[in-house]
């Protein structure tokens, strides 16, 4: 399977949004196909992959892409929810790149693209669609990403005693060096005890990362005499993994320390 990074996306989905006359649904399954058509490494069997929650995992990368233009960069905007278009700022990267913008629609535009313009008035007035809430398997999955793009082997769920959400190892053959548990509305207190045991028999360093800020804190209490185990919020694993995505790798595997 040979998915491209988030980074190398951007450029493909903002060319295909200009091409398809400034904005698209999010929903049309056709632009997450013109998407993958800039990327000929990809198969059908790797578009056909699924995620636990039944997600094309393709079109879940995207999406992860289209919170990056919208919510860091500010080349996307929603004017209408459901609906994503391309900014003054997503038209001069595509001219800085030496792609052509045009300003009027391409005649190949379809009727139900044309009728985004004829939407009623007080669906316009929402200027923001309701921020992704990523699943439990979604951060499991950003984690694994940081892994590999740090250059470690990584696992999961696995475990001899618990199942462990994720796993970093230096080698296939080394004992964890960094152990993940993600919690969601799960067993705070078995989570807990799952980095405590990976911390006695491996010396692991253990992360624990929270949806719920009531959680973070009791999690902050609860592990206030662990020093290999810390506690994070599920939004700064999605910062870090956007750091990542831009480059600064030193300063995000200091954080991990591995």
């Amino acid at each position: 399977m040979t998915f491209p990074f988030e980074r190398d996306i951007e450029i493909p989905i903002l060319k295909e949004i200009e091409r398809a006359g400034g904005q698209v649904r999010r929903n049309d399954n056709s632009f997450y196909q013109c998407v993958a058509s800039h990327f000929p490494q990809l198969t059908g069997e790797d578009l056909g992959v699924k995620l636990s929650n039944g997600q094309s995992k393709w079109t879940n990368k995207v999406q992860w892409v289209f919170r990056r233009l919208v919510k860091d960069k500010g080349e996307l905007e929603i004017p209408t929810r459901g609906i994503l278009r391309i900014t003054g700022n997503g038209k001069q990267r595509l001219m800085r790149k030496g792609v052509a913008i045009t300003e009027k629609r391409e005649e190949i535009q379809t009727k139900s693209s044309r009728a985004l313009g004829e939407m009623p008035v007080k669906l316009a007035k929402k200027t923001e669609e309701e921020p992704h809430r990523p699943t439990h398997d979604e951060l499991v999955q950003k984690i694994k990403e940081l892994g590999e793009m740090l250059g470690k082997k990584v696992e999961g769920p696995w475990g001899p005693v618990y199942k462990h959400d994720c796993v970093w190892r230096d080698n296939p053959y080394a004992n964890p060096k960094l152990v993940v548990e993600v919690c969601d509305r799960g067993n705070l207190d078995k989570d807990i005890a799952s980095l405590i045991w990976a911390v006695k028999n491996w010396n692991a360093k253990g992360i624990l990362v929270l949806f719920e800020e009531t959680d973070f804190h009791t999690a902050q209490k609860k592990l206030a005499q662990e020093s290999q185990i810390y506690p994070l919020r599920a939004d700064d694993v999605l910062k870090l993994h956007s750091s990542l995505q831009a480059g600064n790798i030193q300063a995000v595997r200091s954080i991990f320390t591995v």
